[in-house]
């Protein structure tokens, strides 16, 4: 019997709505919220009255947030983190949120900067607090009163300045602290208990030392991490710095300090993103080592971002970077750049990635110099497990002069991945080079010899539609697109619950890259990627350790097909799901997936902890290592899913998920299943016991175990409805297991199918 059933709408978790909501609006297009710093200097409470007739000063100090609704006409203290000390040998203190019972008062808009707030203290005073805001300033004067026939209360008043932090915001995610001044960046610089926060440039910042205000630094302007022998001192930046297309130009620094990392910032720290921003006309001298014209030091991710100038130093030189331990995507540098050893035109030592960048300008060393990097060192990691660095697409044109591990792209290397890339042999002066292949100045000026490699150019769409590369009209060498002035595809909506982003065809589905990671996605018709051939995944790839896709995407019933890809990592539809993220009601057909390293999956490379449902995949998926037909790991949960890939590796290895440390329930897989070590039929490994009534075919998947979990059937069995109503699967036409109606099934004839399928 065959069970239908009419399309139904999708279904969202309403959690991660308002969790998404909240995140994109926060507050009305009219509502500030910022947080302002008392001036102790000129901040005072004073106390009177009691029994004993007191007059005590307190001079206040510390912070509040202030949020400003000018739509609604109301205002409110969301936060009061203060102090106040009196100046006696006695140095009594006050909290001045308790006295004036700042957070509870009720806030009115009575001018264009004026304000007023009303209330109550808990012993029954009224409050009035009245406020002006005038620039980035905060003059407020407040006074209790207390209730009649209270002689013996105590009266308070305040009389206090407030300067806003930065120029405005709060330092989240979602209200990042905004610096559009010098004065700002120095005070990030000056504020080490921030560097965990947001922030986004507003504006163009000239920090030429002749102007008022400006100086010539000493050490790095945010994160002056000091690197004295065997261990640091200071604090990396661990926040997330967004230029927002903005440059900051005239940085100058002149160090003699031996051990003091050199940069814009001394040192990222993991999870550290500095992303979109230009640091132009840079003149840093470093006696020591670790010195870049943006970063010293980079533990984190660096993206979109370009630098030119001059930079010199000792030793680990680049001209965006001095030592990158993580990750570059979509970089440049056209500095000058000089050192003695591990000196290189955009980073002078790797052990992370550099992905999508060049370098042109000029390099001068003594040892290991080369025209992209300097050296390309893979790195010993726990049980002796060498993690790999790699060079991706990226070229040289740089004039290089060394005398000892000189190249045209890379000076030394040690076990590494140089791919896809080039150097200019007439340009650098250089013949040879650690990686990468050499070009005359025509070959480098002609796009053909690039999109030979895969590389994603704006004018077409066969190696993918990132549009990540251009050739300039005067003609020259490739240049990335989205620093040179090419506007991304404007996708249709909002990207909100009410009004998701809607994907439509090939080039809105590579334009989600340049869009939030947060919002929400509904695929509109199905997209054929047919004659297609991607590097990396389409959405939320291993570029430069890009972050995860954290929104939703809901496929709204259709299909994406013959999804082609020859890559290394975290390679499918989507390379990385965050915790937030949910994909539903989606399939990918015909995929053809290559992974020459790890996370290899039909639709999902690695899943860190969010939703597949009511998904499916065909096609064929090959890789290393945690390779399956939908996912190649999986942290979340993968429900009512189910895999026909035939799917080949080495390590970990599953029809449907090559490891699974989530749930996978009432799913299934079909295709065959090739494999060395920890090969399961529907799951290669498991951690724990979380795969429940799922199944696979013992004989399509030439597998008669999972060490994963689930049950192996013949292929009658799977044909058989009774073997999955058994196990709880919703279909259509019965209400034993529910009235969702997930399934359908064409009885003796077929597997079980989704219900949006028909």
């Amino acid at each position: 019997m065959k069970h239908l059933t009419k399309r139904k709408s999708g279904k969202f978790s309403i959690p991660a709505i308002i969790l998404l909501v909240v995140c994109i609006f926060g507050r009305s297009s009219q509502a500030q919220t910022s947080i302002y710093i008392f001036d102790p200097n000129q901040s005072t409470i004073v106390q009177t009255g009691g029994i004993a007739g007191v007059n005590w000063t307190y001079a206040v100090e510390g912070q509040f947030q202030l949020t400003v609704d000018f739509d609604a006409g109301t205002a409110s203290f969301d936060k009061v983190d203060a102090n106040a000390v009196d100046d006696s040998q006695y140095k009594r203190t006050l909290d001045p949120n308790e006295v004036f019972d700042m957070t509870s008062l009720e806030g009115i808009v009575t001018g264009d900067a004026m304000l007023k707030f009303t209330g109550y203290s808990a012993d029954g005073s009224s409050i009035l607090l009245e406020m002006t805001i005038v620039d980035d300033i905060v003059t407020m004067k407040a006074q209790t009163t207390p209730p009649p026939n209270s002689a013996d209360f105590f009266i308070f008043s305040m009389d206090a300045v407030a300067n806003r932090k930065y120029g405005s915001g709060t330092g989240e995610p979602n209200n990042p602290y905004q610096i559009a001044t010098a004065e700002d960046l120095i005070l990030l610089g000056e504020t080490p208990e921030d560097y965990d926060k947001h922030f986004i440039l507003t504006a163009d910042i000239d920090l030429d030392p002749n102007l008022p205000g400006r100086k010539v630094f000493d050490k790095a302007v945010i994160a002056p991490v000091t690197d004295y022998p065997h261990w640091y001192q200071g604090d990396p930046f661990a926040g997330v710095f967004d230029g927002s297309g903005h440059m900051i130009s005239h940085l100058k620094i002149a160090s003699k300090n031996l051990w003091v990392i050199v940069g814009l910032f001394g040192c990222l720290n993991s999870g550290a993103e500095v992303k979109n921003l230009g640091v132009v006309d840079v003149d840093i001298t470093s006696s020591g080592s670790y010195v870049g014209g943006l970063v010293g030091q980079n533990y984190g991710f660096v993206a979109q971002c370009y630098s030119n100038g001059t930079v010199k130093g000792n030793n680990y030189v680049g001209g965006l970077v001095g030592q990158n331990y993580e990750s570059l995507a979509q970089c440049y540098s056209s500095s000058v750049v000089s050192g003695s050893w591990l000196v290189g035109g955009l980073v002078g030592s790797n052990h992370g990635s550099v992905t999508q960048c060049y370098s042109t300008g000029s390099v001068n060393g003594t040892e290991d110099v080369g025209g992209l990097v300097g050296e390309n060192q893979s790195l010993v990691g726990e049980n002796w497990v060498v993690r790999i660095c790699t060079v991706i697409q990226c070229y040289s044109t740089v004039k290089v002069s060394g005398t000892k591990n000189v190249g045209g792209l890379v000076g030394g290397h040690w076990l590494t991945e140089v791919s896809g890339s080039f150097w200019d042999i007439q340009t650098s002066g250089q013949i040879t080079s650690k990686g990468g292949i050499g070009k005359t100045t025509a070959e480098m000026q002609d796009p053909n010899t690039f999109m030979a490699e895969g590389w994603d150019f704006v004018f077409e769409i066969k190696d993918g539609t990132h549009d990540v590369w251009q050739m300039p009209e005067e003609g020259g060498y490739p240049v990335l697109a989205i620093l040179t002035g090419n506007t991304p595809l404007k996708l249709q909506g909002k990207g909100t619950y009410e009004d998701p982003y809607l994907i439509s065809n090939v080039m809105e589905l590579g334009a989600m890259i340049y869009y939030s990671p947060y919002a929400y996605y509904r695929l509109s018709a199905s997209i054929d990627l047919s004659g297609i051939y991607w590097g990396s995944a389409v959405i939320a790839p291993d570029i430069g350790n890009r972050p995860s896709f954290a929104g939703v995407f809901n496929g709204n019933g259709h299909m994406i097909s013959h999804l082609t890809i020859n890559g290394g990592n975290y390679l499918g539809l989507f390379g990385r799901l965050d915790t937030e993220a949910e994909v539903r009601e989606l399939s990918v057909v015909d995929v053809n997936i290559t992974g020459s390293r790890s996370y290899v999956g039909g639709m999902v490379g690695y899943n860190s902890g969010g939703i597949v449902d009511q998904c499916f995949s065909t096609g064929t998926v090959r890789g290393n290592s945690y390779v399956g037909g939908l996912v190649g790991e999986s942290s979340g949960s993968v429900t009512q899913c189910y895999s026909t890939c035939e799917v080949n590796g080495k390590d970990y290895i599953g029809g449907l998920a090559g490891y699974n440390r989530g749930s996978v329930t009432q799913c299934y897989s079909i295709g065959s299943v090739h494999g060395n070590k920890s090969v399961g039929g529907l799951v290669g490994m498991a951690r724990g016991p979380n795969v429940t009534a799922s199944f696979w075919d013992i004989q399509t998947s030439g597998r008669t175990g999972s060490y994963g979990g689930g049950t192996g059937k013949k292929t009658s069995e799977m044909y058989d409805p009774n073997t999955f109503l058994d196990a709880g699967w919703d279909f259509v036409d019965e209400s034993v297991n529910g009235t969702e109606d997930i399934w359908w099934i064409d009885e003796g004839q077929d597997y079980p199918r989704l219900w949006w399928e028909l």
